[in-house]
């Protein structure tokens, strides 16, 4: 095996504990249960599912609105045929998704037996590049277990053939009329440079240490503060107590005491500590921490709102380029397809952001009066408008 090969199988590893944390296989589930006042304590075990979040963010803030195509007209409504009969908007969110989730993404373009172009996403813990000694891509190997039936399914693409296997024997063969699936990356690449890494595993070790925190914290709490310990000081006394005394007696030598031990926990220190955490991870997850309530946002302008999602906007770039290489070289395979060059397609990521309408429609109108701005333009950019080719239609129509 070469060592680019050896970049697959350890990307594959990457991926498997990224998938098994997303799970809920968290480290804060490992910790072991002790015996307290004779009885086994359950240990806090808190699981925080926000990376999920984090991930659903970034995905919607890319890709939650359909991307948009500029070129020629009658290409650009013949690839938005192909789009919404192939589903494409969900195809551009899913690879999203799988980019941020585990810097990943890989897609295979066809045409089924119904003539529709269409692209299947490979699940990223199923399949993996080949690389030559050239650091060539060369192929694609997609493999998974059926449980039920405990059958190695294997599926083989190459630049000219795709060849299935079940249990190591071939059941299908088919010709590609495409090429190899699409490999998309994040952009930040491991050491190797074939890979991309996830944003996730940034964020999962200071998960793992804000949820050890409050495990640790809620244990203190439950077994001395509101659970504490009695504790006698001095030798045990074995002399008789007044069979009229009502209620429970301690019966302590004299010099003896008993009091409670109960937690002293330095509030201070782990609000400290925990704050700091929770403030690094907003910051590495690049999403604004007003989202989900660690600050309050009142009377935001559009100048406020770019600022506060600036850091949003600088992961959203660096994807949407990566995504861009990947989608262009989607739209040559399609070329194959149908027999016609569509390479010279423009696409445009239009970002989820929230946005103050009313003054975007303003600065449009005020350009297409000035003569600077076409009204073709004027509808590419709208927020209200997304198929652009139909509202055309609609206008002329109503024009007539």
């Amino acid at each position: 095996m070469n060592i680019d090969n050896l970049a697959s199988i350890q990307n594959m590893a990457r991926t498997k504990a990224i998938k098994n944390y997303i799970n809920g296989q968290h480290n804060v589930k490992s910790r072991k249960d002790f015996t307290f006042k004779n009885e086994t304590f359950k240990t806090a075990k808190i699981v925080l599912q926000s990376i999920k979040s984090i991930v659903d963010f970034h995905s919607s803030y890319i890709c939650g609105n359909p991307i948009t195509m500029n070129g020629d007209k009658d290409k650009i409504a013949l690839i938005n045929g192909v789009y919404r009969k192939g589903l494409y908007n969900k195809t551009d969110y899913d690879i999203a998704k799988s980019i941020y989730t585990y810097g990943n993404a890989y897609e295979y373009v066809y045409k089924n037996e119904k003539g529709v172009i269409k692209s299947k996403i490979i699940r990223t813990e199923d399949g993996y590049p080949i690389y030559d000694e050239n650091g060539n891509y060369s192929s694609f190997i997609e493999q998974w277990t059926d449980l039920t039936t405990n059958t190695l399914h294997e599926v083989v693409y190459t630049n000219y053939e795709v060849i299935e296997y079940s249990n190591g024997v071939i059941v299908h063969e088919y010709n590609n009329a495409s090429g190899l699936p699409i490999h998309y990356t994040s952009g930040n690449l491991d050491e190797d440079g074939y890979f991309g890494l996830s944003i996730v595993e940034d964020l999962i070790p200071i998960m793992n240490e804000i949820e050890l925190l409050l495990s640790k914290m809620t244990d203190s709490v439950s077994t001395l503060s509101l659970n504490p310990l009695g504790i006698s000081i001095g030798d045990r006394v074995d002399t008789s107590i007044d069979s009229n005394v009502t209620g429970a007696v301690l019966n302590i030598e004299s010099g003896g005491d008993f009091k409670y031990a109960t937690a002293n926990i330095d509030t201070n220190a782990i609000t400290k500590i925990l704050d700091n955490l929770i403030s690094q991870f907003w910051t590495v997850a690049q999403v604004p921490s007003a989202l989900y309530g660690q600050s309050n946002v009142a009377n935001v302008s559009e100048v406020s709102l770019k600022l506060l999602f600036n850091t949003a906007d600088n992961i959203a770039k660096r994807t949407a380029l990566c995504m861009k290489e990947g989608i262009n070289l989607r739209l040559e395979y399609i070329s194959m397809l149908l027999g016609v060059n569509l390479n010279d397609i423009d696409v445009t990521f239009n970002y989820n952001r929230p946005v103050d309408n009313a003054s975007i429609i303003n600065d449009i109108k005020t350009q297409v009066e000035l003569g600077i701005m076409s009204k073709e333009t004027a509808m590419r950019v709208s927020p209200y408008i997304v198929d652009i080719d139909s509202e055309v239609l609609h206008i002329d129509k109503n024009v007539e």
